[in-house]
Protein backbone atom coordinates (compact mmCIF):
# COMPACT_ATOMS: atom_id res chain seq x y z
CA UNK A 1 0.00 0.00 0.00
CA UNK A 2 3.21 2.39 0.59
CA UNK A 3 4.26 1.44 -2.32
CA UNK A 4 1.15 2.65 -4.14
CA UNK A 5 0.68 5.74 -2.56
CA UNK A 6 4.13 6.85 -3.38
CA UNK A 7 3.53 5.73 -6.88
CA UNK A 8 0.24 7.95 -7.24
CA UNK A 9 2.00 10.95 -5.47
CA UNK A 10 4.77 10.86 -7.92
CA UNK A 11 2.35 10.65 -11.21
CA UNK A 12 0.44 13.45 -9.80
CA UNK A 13 3.56 15.85 -9.44
CA UNK A 14 3.72 17.56 -12.08
CA UNK A 15 7.66 16.85 -12.62
CA UNK A 16 7.65 18.14 -16.03
CA UNK A 17 7.57 21.66 -14.86
CA UNK A 18 11.23 22.64 -14.64
CA UNK A 19 11.08 25.93 -11.68
CA UNK A 20 8.27 26.86 -9.64
CA UNK A 21 6.35 30.70 -10.64
CA UNK A 22 8.47 33.86 -9.05
CA UNK A 23 6.63 34.86 -6.03
CA UNK A 24 5.26 37.75 -7.23
CA UNK A 25 3.20 35.65 -10.12
CA UNK A 26 1.71 32.68 -7.62
CA UNK A 27 -1.56 34.09 -9.03
CA UNK A 28 -3.46 34.93 -12.08
CA UNK A 29 -1.98 38.43 -12.43
CA UNK A 30 -2.98 41.16 -14.90
CA UNK A 31 0.36 41.93 -16.23
CA UNK A 32 -0.94 44.30 -19.01
CA UNK A 33 -4.22 46.14 -20.65
CA UNK A 34 -5.53 48.01 -23.16
CA UNK A 35 -6.36 50.65 -22.51
CA UNK A 36 -3.38 50.94 -19.97
CA UNK A 37 -4.56 51.81 -16.05
CA UNK A 38 -5.12 55.01 -15.39
CA UNK A 39 -4.28 56.40 -18.62
CA UNK A 40 -6.05 59.09 -20.67
CA UNK A 41 -7.41 58.71 -23.86
CA UNK A 42 -7.68 61.59 -27.35
CA UNK A 43 -9.95 58.85 -28.92
CA UNK A 44 -12.05 56.49 -27.51
CA UNK A 45 -10.94 52.63 -27.13
CA UNK A 46 -12.38 49.92 -29.52
CA UNK A 47 -11.60 47.18 -27.61
CA UNK A 48 -10.26 46.15 -24.14
CA UNK A 49 -7.66 44.09 -23.90
CA UNK A 50 -6.15 41.83 -20.84
CA UNK A 51 -2.92 39.82 -20.98
CA UNK A 52 -2.55 37.84 -17.99
CA UNK A 53 0.03 35.84 -15.94
CA UNK A 54 -1.46 32.03 -16.59
CA UNK A 55 -3.60 30.67 -19.63
CA UNK A 56 -6.86 31.58 -19.02
CA UNK A 57 -10.26 29.91 -19.92
CA UNK A 58 -12.02 32.35 -21.98
CA UNK A 59 -15.31 31.06 -21.51
CA UNK A 60 -15.39 31.90 -17.59
CA UNK A 61 -14.15 35.22 -17.94
CA UNK A 62 -16.09 38.40 -18.17
CA UNK A 63 -15.50 41.84 -18.96
CA UNK A 64 -17.15 45.04 -17.82
CA UNK A 65 -17.10 48.37 -18.30
CA UNK A 66 -18.73 51.49 -16.06
CA UNK A 67 -19.42 54.34 -17.74
CA UNK A 68 -19.33 57.49 -16.42
CA UNK A 69 -22.89 57.91 -15.05
CA UNK A 70 -22.80 53.83 -13.46
CA UNK A 71 -23.77 52.60 -16.38
CA UNK A 72 -22.71 48.81 -16.49
CA UNK A 73 -21.94 47.62 -20.09
CA UNK A 74 -20.96 43.58 -19.94
CA UNK A 75 -19.01 42.97 -22.95
CA UNK A 76 -18.70 40.05 -24.82
CA UNK A 77 -15.61 38.81 -24.20
CA UNK A 78 -12.97 35.88 -26.27
CA UNK A 79 -9.83 34.96 -26.10
CA UNK A 80 -6.64 36.01 -28.44
CA UNK A 81 -6.37 33.10 -30.70
CA UNK A 82 -2.56 34.96 -30.45
CA UNK A 83 -2.18 34.74 -26.93
CA UNK A 84 -3.57 32.01 -24.66
CA UNK A 85 -3.06 34.34 -21.48
CA UNK A 86 -5.31 37.11 -23.26
CA UNK A 87 -8.59 38.41 -23.04
CA UNK A 88 -10.40 40.93 -25.50
CA UNK A 89 -13.57 42.77 -25.49
CA UNK A 90 -14.47 44.73 -28.45
CA UNK A 91 -16.38 48.25 -27.45
CA UNK A 92 -19.39 48.58 -30.02
CA UNK A 93 -20.28 51.78 -28.87
CA UNK A 94 -18.78 55.56 -28.80
CA UNK A 95 -17.38 55.84 -25.55
CA UNK A 96 -18.13 59.55 -24.55
CA UNK A 97 -15.40 61.94 -22.74
CA UNK A 98 -15.41 61.10 -18.83
CA UNK A 99 -13.34 58.44 -16.66
CA UNK A 100 -14.48 55.20 -16.81
CA UNK A 101 -14.14 51.61 -15.05
CA UNK A 102 -12.92 48.31 -16.35
CA UNK A 103 -14.06 45.39 -14.76
CA UNK A 104 -12.87 42.01 -15.10
CA UNK A 105 -13.08 38.43 -14.13
CA UNK A 106 -11.40 35.12 -14.49
CA UNK A 107 -11.08 31.72 -12.97
CA UNK A 108 -7.35 31.11 -11.93
CA UNK A 109 -5.21 27.85 -11.81
CA UNK A 110 -6.05 26.89 -9.01
CA UNK A 111 -9.67 26.97 -9.60
CA UNK A 112 -10.74 30.45 -7.93
CA UNK A 113 -12.26 33.58 -9.09
CA UNK A 114 -9.96 36.37 -9.52
CA UNK A 115 -11.48 39.68 -9.80
CA UNK A 116 -9.71 43.07 -10.49
CA UNK A 117 -10.83 46.65 -11.90
CA UNK A 118 -9.09 49.96 -13.38
CA UNK A 119 -9.69 53.21 -14.27
CA UNK A 120 -9.25 55.27 -17.44
CA UNK A 121 -9.92 58.13 -19.01
CA UNK A 122 -11.53 59.47 -22.23
CA UNK A 123 -10.13 62.83 -23.03
CA UNK A 124 -12.36 66.07 -24.33
CA UNK A 125 -11.75 66.79 -27.73
CA UNK A 126 -8.46 69.31 -28.04
CA UNK A 127 -6.43 67.65 -25.03
CA UNK A 128 -3.02 67.52 -26.04
CA UNK A 129 -1.18 64.13 -26.18
CA UNK A 130 1.26 63.53 -23.74
CA UNK A 131 2.38 60.02 -22.53
CA UNK A 132 0.73 58.69 -19.20
CA UNK A 133 2.66 58.58 -15.70
CA UNK A 134 4.47 54.73 -15.63
CA UNK A 135 4.49 54.85 -12.09
CA UNK A 136 1.12 54.07 -11.12
CA UNK A 137 0.42 51.47 -13.14
CA UNK A 138 2.77 48.72 -11.64
CA UNK A 139 3.16 45.44 -14.07
CA UNK A 140 0.63 47.38 -16.78
CA UNK A 141 2.81 50.40 -17.41
CA UNK A 142 4.50 49.26 -20.63
CA UNK A 143 0.71 48.63 -22.77
CA UNK A 144 -0.15 51.12 -24.91
CA UNK A 145 -3.74 52.42 -25.33
CA UNK A 146 -5.48 50.41 -28.18
CA UNK A 147 -8.00 53.55 -29.26
CA UNK A 148 -5.86 56.41 -29.02
CA UNK A 149 -2.75 58.36 -27.65
CA UNK A 150 -2.22 58.51 -23.87
CA UNK A 151 -1.95 61.87 -22.37
CA UNK A 152 -2.55 63.10 -18.53
CA UNK A 153 -6.11 63.77 -17.70
CA UNK A 154 -7.24 67.58 -16.55
CA UNK A 155 -6.36 67.97 -12.98
CA UNK A 156 -10.21 67.01 -11.67
CA UNK A 157 -10.46 64.60 -13.63
CA UNK A 158 -6.99 63.15 -12.89
CA UNK A 159 -7.84 63.50 -9.53
CA UNK A 160 -10.87 60.91 -9.45
CA UNK A 161 -8.86 58.49 -11.83
CA UNK A 162 -6.32 58.30 -9.03
CA UNK A 163 -8.32 57.72 -5.89
CA UNK A 164 -9.71 54.57 -7.70
CA UNK A 165 -6.66 52.38 -7.57
CA UNK A 166 -6.32 49.70 -10.05
CA UNK A 167 -5.61 46.29 -9.24
CA UNK A 168 -3.94 43.98 -11.11
CA UNK A 169 -5.88 40.97 -9.85
CA UNK A 170 -6.13 41.29 -5.84
CA UNK A 171 -6.90 38.23 -4.06
CA UNK A 172 -10.13 37.10 -2.30
CA UNK A 173 -10.59 38.67 0.98
CA UNK A 174 -11.73 36.59 4.25
CA UNK A 175 -15.73 38.63 3.42
CA UNK A 176 -15.23 38.11 -0.68
CA UNK A 177 -14.52 33.97 0.16
CA UNK A 178 -17.78 32.18 -0.95
CA UNK A 179 -19.28 30.49 1.87
CA UNK A 180 -21.43 28.13 0.59
CA UNK A 181 -18.97 26.13 -1.20
CA UNK A 182 -16.32 26.89 1.09
CA UNK A 183 -18.19 24.86 3.67
CA UNK A 184 -19.13 22.02 1.36
CA UNK A 185 -15.63 22.07 0.43
CA UNK A 186 -14.82 21.10 4.16
CA UNK A 187 -17.86 19.32 4.37
CA UNK A 188 -16.88 16.81 1.58
CA UNK A 189 -12.96 16.59 1.82
CA UNK A 190 -13.74 15.73 5.70
CA UNK A 191 -16.70 12.82 4.69
CA UNK A 192 -14.19 11.92 2.59
CA UNK A 193 -11.04 11.84 4.86
CA UNK A 194 -13.09 9.62 7.73
CA UNK A 195 -15.18 7.15 5.35
CA UNK A 196 -11.38 6.47 4.04
CA UNK A 197 -9.89 6.57 7.44
CA UNK A 198 -12.51 4.49 9.11
CA UNK A 199 -12.50 2.42 6.38
CA UNK A 200 -9.15 1.73 6.38
CA UNK A 201 -8.66 0.41 10.04
CA UNK A 202 -12.23 -1.76 9.38
CA UNK A 203 -10.68 -3.60 6.47
CA UNK A 204 -7.28 -3.74 8.54
CA UNK A 205 -8.68 -4.69 12.19
CA UNK A 206 -6.74 -7.03 14.05
CA UNK A 207 -10.13 -8.09 16.52
CA UNK A 208 -12.12 -10.79 15.55
CA UNK A 209 -14.85 -9.56 17.25
CA UNK A 210 -17.42 -8.13 15.12
CA UNK A 211 -17.86 -4.27 14.49
CA UNK A 212 -21.50 -3.23 13.80
CA UNK A 213 -21.17 0.05 15.32
CA UNK A 214 -18.09 1.16 12.82
CA UNK A 215 -19.58 -0.51 9.91
CA UNK A 216 -22.74 1.05 10.37
CA UNK A 217 -20.71 4.52 10.77
CA UNK A 218 -18.64 4.16 7.62
CA UNK A 219 -21.93 3.08 5.32
CA UNK A 220 -23.09 6.54 6.66
CA UNK A 221 -20.07 8.27 5.83
CA UNK A 222 -20.20 6.65 2.57
CA UNK A 223 -23.69 8.26 1.60
CA UNK A 224 -22.44 11.21 2.77
CA UNK A 225 -19.66 11.24 0.89
CA UNK A 226 -21.62 10.65 -2.62
CA UNK A 227 -23.66 13.09 -1.44
CA UNK A 228 -21.38 15.86 -0.55
CA UNK A 229 -18.61 16.22 -2.86
CA UNK A 230 -20.68 16.27 -5.87
CA UNK A 231 -22.71 18.94 -4.30
CA UNK A 232 -19.25 21.03 -3.76
CA UNK A 233 -18.83 20.46 -7.58
CA UNK A 234 -21.86 21.75 -8.41
CA UNK A 235 -21.36 24.97 -5.71
CA UNK A 236 -17.56 25.38 -6.88
CA UNK A 237 -18.80 25.31 -10.64
CA UNK A 238 -21.77 28.29 -9.90
CA UNK A 239 -19.00 30.39 -8.00
CA UNK A 240 -16.65 30.43 -11.02
CA UNK A 241 -19.21 30.76 -13.62
CA UNK A 242 -18.94 34.52 -15.02
CA UNK A 243 -23.11 34.62 -13.91
CA UNK A 244 -23.24 32.38 -11.74
CA UNK A 245 -25.16 29.84 -13.63
CA UNK A 246 -25.26 26.47 -14.98
CA UNK A 247 -26.11 26.40 -18.68
CA UNK A 248 -25.18 23.75 -21.16
CA UNK A 249 -22.06 25.84 -22.28
CA UNK A 250 -21.16 26.98 -18.93
CA UNK A 251 -20.91 23.49 -17.90
CA UNK A 252 -19.47 22.33 -20.45
CA UNK A 253 -16.40 24.98 -20.10
CA UNK A 254 -15.92 24.89 -16.59
CA UNK A 255 -15.44 20.94 -17.09
CA UNK A 256 -13.08 21.39 -19.38
CA UNK A 257 -10.86 23.74 -17.47
CA UNK A 258 -8.17 22.34 -15.59
CA UNK A 259 -9.55 22.62 -12.33
CA UNK A 260 -12.57 21.29 -13.69
CA UNK A 261 -11.22 18.03 -14.80
CA UNK A 262 -9.57 18.02 -11.52
CA UNK A 263 -12.58 18.26 -8.91
CA UNK A 264 -14.55 16.11 -11.70
CA UNK A 265 -12.57 13.23 -10.92
CA UNK A 266 -12.59 13.53 -7.34
CA UNK A 267 -16.14 13.27 -7.67
CA UNK A 268 -16.35 10.24 -9.51
CA UNK A 269 -13.76 8.58 -7.38
CA UNK A 270 -15.67 9.64 -4.63
CA UNK A 271 -18.91 8.26 -5.96
CA UNK A 272 -17.10 5.07 -7.09
CA UNK A 273 -15.50 4.18 -3.84
CA UNK A 274 -19.48 4.17 -2.41
CA UNK A 275 -20.57 2.69 -4.96
CA UNK A 276 -17.42 -0.26 -4.12
CA UNK A 277 -18.95 -0.03 -0.51
CA UNK A 278 -22.58 -0.18 -0.79
CA UNK A 279 -23.30 -1.86 -3.67
CA UNK A 280 -20.49 -3.78 -4.43
CA UNK A 281 -19.25 -4.81 -0.47
CA UNK A 282 -15.60 -4.71 -1.28
CA UNK A 283 -14.36 -2.94 1.77
CA UNK A 284 -10.45 -2.96 0.23
CA UNK A 285 -11.82 -1.55 -3.48
CA UNK A 286 -13.38 1.07 -1.61
CA UNK A 287 -10.58 2.02 0.20
CA UNK A 288 -8.38 2.15 -2.72
CA UNK A 289 -10.90 4.20 -4.87
CA UNK A 290 -11.38 6.65 -1.66
CA UNK A 291 -7.37 7.07 -1.12
CA UNK A 292 -7.09 7.88 -5.48
CA UNK A 293 -9.80 10.24 -4.63
CA UNK A 294 -7.80 11.84 -2.19
CA UNK A 295 -4.99 12.46 -4.05
CA UNK A 296 -6.92 13.20 -6.91
CA UNK A 297 -7.93 16.44 -4.22
CA UNK A 298 -4.55 17.59 -4.11
CA UNK A 299 -4.09 18.24 -7.59
CA UNK A 300 -6.61 21.79 -7.27
CA UNK A 301 -6.61 24.60 -4.75
CA UNK A 302 -3.74 26.63 -4.28
CA UNK A 303 -1.20 23.38 -4.15
CA UNK A 304 -1.55 23.22 -8.00
CA UNK A 305 -1.13 27.20 -8.80
CA UNK A 306 1.86 27.81 -6.14
CA UNK A 307 4.90 25.62 -6.72
CA UNK A 308 2.86 22.66 -7.48
CA UNK A 309 5.86 20.51 -7.69
CA UNK A 310 6.31 20.54 -3.57
CA UNK A 311 2.52 21.25 -3.29
CA UNK A 312 0.66 18.60 -4.81
CA UNK A 313 2.75 15.92 -3.01
CA UNK A 314 2.74 17.71 0.42
CA UNK A 315 -1.28 18.22 0.00
CA UNK A 316 -1.51 14.85 -0.66
CA UNK A 317 0.24 13.63 2.32
CA UNK A 318 -1.56 16.08 4.29
CA UNK A 319 -4.65 15.23 3.59
CA UNK A 320 -3.75 10.92 3.74
CA UNK A 321 -2.42 12.16 7.36
CA UNK A 322 -5.71 13.56 8.50
CA UNK A 323 -7.40 10.43 7.00
CA UNK A 324 -5.65 8.41 9.01
CA UNK A 325 -5.97 10.85 12.39
CA UNK A 326 -9.55 10.79 12.22
CA UNK A 327 -10.19 7.26 10.95
CA UNK A 328 -8.66 6.16 14.28
CA UNK A 329 -10.26 8.70 16.31
CA UNK A 330 -13.76 7.02 14.71
CA UNK A 331 -12.19 3.48 14.48
CA UNK A 332 -11.98 3.86 18.90
CA UNK A 333 -15.48 5.89 19.37
CA UNK A 334 -17.10 2.88 17.62
CA UNK A 335 -15.59 -0.03 18.94
CA UNK A 336 -17.06 -2.45 20.35
CA UNK A 337 -15.31 -2.61 24.06
CA UNK A 338 -17.13 -6.03 25.09
CA UNK A 339 -13.54 -7.72 24.08
CA UNK A 340 -10.90 -5.82 26.23
CA UNK A 341 -7.80 -7.22 25.25
CA UNK A 342 -8.76 -6.57 21.57
CA UNK A 343 -9.77 -2.94 22.71
CA UNK A 344 -6.36 -1.93 23.73
CA UNK A 345 -4.78 -3.11 21.13
CA UNK A 346 -6.50 -1.37 18.66
CA UNK A 347 -6.24 1.54 21.14
CA UNK A 348 -2.10 0.83 20.87
CA UNK A 349 -2.25 0.36 16.97
CA UNK A 350 -4.56 3.82 16.48
CA UNK A 351 -2.19 5.49 18.87
CA UNK A 352 1.14 4.54 17.08
CA UNK A 353 -0.85 5.66 13.92
CA UNK A 354 -2.13 8.80 15.28
CA UNK A 355 1.72 10.11 15.96
CA UNK A 356 3.01 9.29 12.51
CA UNK A 357 -0.15 11.26 11.43
CA UNK A 358 0.53 14.09 13.81
CA UNK A 359 4.35 14.27 12.56
CA UNK A 360 3.22 14.23 8.74
CA UNK A 361 0.18 16.95 9.38
CA UNK A 362 2.67 18.77 10.70
CA UNK A 363 5.61 18.77 8.38
CA UNK A 364 3.33 19.39 5.91
CA UNK A 365 1.19 22.23 6.81
CA UNK A 366 4.90 23.78 7.43
CA UNK A 367 5.53 22.95 3.71
CA UNK A 368 2.71 24.47 2.19
CA UNK A 369 2.40 27.29 4.48
CA UNK A 370 5.75 28.10 3.61
CA UNK A 371 5.05 27.31 0.23
CA UNK A 372 1.59 29.71 0.03
CA UNK A 373 3.46 32.60 2.33
CA UNK A 374 6.25 34.90 0.68
CA UNK A 375 7.47 36.12 4.08
CA UNK A 376 6.92 34.43 7.78
CA UNK A 377 5.68 37.78 8.75
CA UNK A 378 2.66 37.45 7.07
CA UNK A 379 1.55 35.13 9.55
CA UNK A 380 0.62 38.42 11.69
CA UNK A 381 -0.20 40.68 8.84
CA UNK A 382 -2.69 38.79 6.69
CA UNK A 383 -6.14 37.08 6.63
CA UNK A 384 -4.85 34.09 5.54
CA UNK A 385 -1.63 33.74 8.03
CA UNK A 386 -4.34 34.48 10.41
CA UNK A 387 -6.41 31.84 9.68
CA UNK A 388 -3.18 29.49 9.89
CA UNK A 389 -2.49 30.90 12.97
CA UNK A 390 -6.12 29.37 14.67
CA UNK A 391 -5.07 25.78 12.30
CA UNK A 392 -1.73 25.94 14.63
CA UNK A 393 -3.70 26.57 17.61
CA UNK A 394 -5.97 23.55 16.92
CA UNK A 395 -2.90 21.49 16.57
CA UNK A 396 -1.53 21.98 19.36
CA UNK A 397 -4.63 21.30 21.01
CA UNK A 398 -5.19 18.04 18.95
CA UNK A 399 -1.60 17.03 20.55
CA UNK A 400 -2.30 17.21 24.26
CA UNK A 401 -5.69 15.75 23.20
CA UNK A 402 -3.11 12.84 21.96
CA UNK A 403 -0.45 13.04 24.56
CA UNK A 404 -3.43 12.74 27.35
CA UNK A 405 -4.43 9.84 25.53
CA UNK A 406 -1.08 8.02 24.91
CA UNK A 407 0.67 8.32 28.42
CA UNK A 408 -2.81 8.59 30.87
CA UNK A 409 -5.69 7.01 29.24
CA UNK A 410 -3.84 3.62 27.77
CA UNK A 411 -1.92 2.84 30.53
CA UNK A 412 -4.69 2.22 32.75
CA UNK A 413 -7.57 1.48 29.86
CA UNK A 414 -8.57 -1.97 31.63
CA UNK A 415 -9.53 0.04 34.20
CA UNK A 416 -13.54 0.27 33.84
CA UNK A 417 -14.09 4.00 34.81
CA UNK A 418 -11.66 5.30 31.96
CA UNK A 419 -12.95 2.94 29.47
CA UNK A 420 -16.35 4.89 29.96
CA UNK A 421 -15.18 8.46 29.68
CA UNK A 422 -12.52 7.63 26.87
CA UNK A 423 -14.83 8.00 24.17
CA UNK A 424 -16.51 11.28 25.70
CA UNK A 425 -12.34 12.78 25.69
CA UNK A 426 -12.52 11.16 21.49
CA UNK A 427 -15.30 12.95 21.14
CA UNK A 428 -14.30 16.13 22.07
CA UNK A 429 -10.92 15.76 19.82
CA UNK A 430 -13.07 14.76 17.14
CA UNK A 431 -14.82 18.33 17.53
CA UNK A 432 -11.81 20.03 17.45
CA UNK A 433 -10.47 18.05 14.20
CA UNK A 434 -13.66 19.01 12.60
CA UNK A 435 -13.22 22.74 13.57
CA UNK A 436 -9.93 22.18 11.75
CA UNK A 437 -11.56 20.70 8.30
CA UNK A 438 -13.64 23.69 8.51
CA UNK A 439 -11.21 26.03 8.55
CA UNK A 440 -8.81 24.34 5.92
CA UNK A 441 -12.27 24.82 3.67
CA UNK A 442 -11.93 28.39 4.30
CA UNK A 443 -8.35 28.34 3.46
CA UNK A 444 -8.72 26.95 -0.06
CA UNK A 445 -10.89 29.67 -1.21
CA UNK A 446 -9.24 32.58 0.79
CA UNK A 447 -6.14 33.94 -1.50
CA UNK A 448 -2.42 33.63 0.31
CA UNK A 449 -1.23 37.42 0.00
CA UNK A 450 1.75 38.36 -2.21
CA UNK A 451 4.33 40.66 -2.59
Amino acid sequence: MFRTILLCLALMSPLGRASAKPPALMHATLLSSEPAAKATLTTPPTRIRLVFSEEVEPSLGRIRLVAPDGHVMTLKSAGDPHDVSALIAPITLPLAPGAYRVEWRIVSEDGHPIDGAYPFTVAPSGVSAQPAPSAANGPMAGAAPSGGTATPAPAPQREAAESDTATSGGGTTLAEVPKVPAVLRALAIGALAAFAGLLGFLATRRTTAPQPRAARLVHRLAIATAILVPLHLIAWALAVSPDHSLGGDTIAAVLASGPGKVELARTVLALLAAWGLLLVRRERLALWIAVVAILAGSATGHSAAIHPEWGIPGRALHLLAIAAWLGGLLWLVTLDRSDASGTITEAQRVSSLALVAVIVVTFSGVVQTRLFLPVWGDLLHSQYGLIVLAKVAGVFVLVLFGAYHRFRVLPRLSDAVVAEHFPVSLRREIAVMSLLVLLGGLLAYLSPPTH
